[in-house]
């Protein structure tokens, strides 16, 4: 044996290495050893340069069959995302009453807007909101078990409620109303309910990011004095703040800025509710706040906004 050959079986043997040798792959005795450090050098350039040449053929096979029609590049496979089930709880703001386009207001846009994300295939929004409806009566419906299927199996939740118990207040003496002590009454009470609700609503689904919509002022078209009715509206929109600040999945939407007047023409004719565009700046401030309260975290990844995915 070669005393190169022996040097380099004690090297293998001194570094703890363990080497197996195929029998069928042994060294024949014919085989060429190079006799001196030239020999050796002149075979190992060779060899490299072999290497370069198959290397460079294999690279020309390729671009040969990326321009080959018959012969199409494979295409990366794409995992394809879940179903979210949405459920949007609420009054007219979820139900999208004032929307001429009829998509839901901004909960269609907002399931439009989470298709793209490569988690998600497609989004089953499943919209209870309606006209009118206040605390109370959404209270109710979660008590008496109305909602507990959809609960449970909804991967993002959203609630709108609030608006209608402050109109319940003007509306039972509109002309008599001169001071504020119905509406801080009533605030109070709606508190409680909204403890109530959002504690049932987690007790069936504990973990899915819940969107809590506040609401606007719609008064600020008749005038624009900052009245202490203003300053109610605030009161109920920070109860629905300071709830959202109890839930580590949950995400307060501010919107009464976007309604302060109609230049933008945001109301529907009715001047009380948002219109299709009214409801384009919604969607987008409830889509820049969810970013905001980082949504893909809440969700563990499987929700968020906009990313470039490869879709074949």
């Amino acid at each position: 044996m070669k005393r190169w050959l022996v040097f380099l079986l004690c090297a293998f043997l001194l570094t703890g290495c363990s080497v197996t040798i195929d029998p069928a792959e042994e060294q024949q005795d014919d085989e060429y050893v190079p006799e001196t450090f030239n020999a050796w050098q002149l075979m190992q350039q060779q060899l490299a340069e072999q290497k370069e040449e198959a290397a460079q053929q294999e690279l020309e096979e390729k671009q040969q069959q990326a321009h080959n029609p018959e012969k199409p590049i494979p295409l990366i496979e794409h995992q394809e995302g879940e179903v979210l089930h949405y459920l949007a709880l609420g009054d007219s703001l979820t139900q999208g009453v004032g929307d001429e386009e009829d998509h839901y207001g901004w909960t269609g846009r907002l399931s439009d807007a989470l298709i793209p994300w490569p988690m998600i295939s497609t989004v089953e929004l499943d919209n209870r909101g309606k006209n009118g409806r206040r605390s109370d009566q959404l209270l109710k419906l979660l008590e008496k078990g109305h909602y507990d299927k959809e609960l449970a199996q909804a991967g993002l939740l959203s609630i709108s409620i609030g608006g209608n118990d402050v109109m319940k207040v003007v509306k039972k003496d509109l002309f008599g109303l001169s001071s504020t002590v119905p509406f801080k009454e009533e605030l109070l009470a709606y508190r409680e309910r909204y403890i109530d609700i959002l504690a049932y609503i987690r007790e069936q689904n504990p973990t899915a990011p819940l969107i809590i919509l506040g609401f606007y002022n719609p008064f600020t078209l008749i005038t624009d004095e900052q009245t202490d009715f203003h300053a109610l509206m605030e009161d109920w929109n920070n109860v629905m703040e300071t709830m959202a600040l109890t839930d580590v999945n949950a995400c307060y939407i501010p919107i009464d800025d976007l309604f302060l007047t109609n230049d933008d023409l945001v109301y529907h004719t009715d001047f009380f509710h948002p219109n299709a565009e009214g409801y384009n700046n919604m969607t987008t401030r409830v889509i820049e706040t969810l970013q905001g309260c980082d949504i893909e975290q809440m969700s563990d990844g499987s929700i968020g906004f906009e990313r470039m995915t490869l879709r074949e």
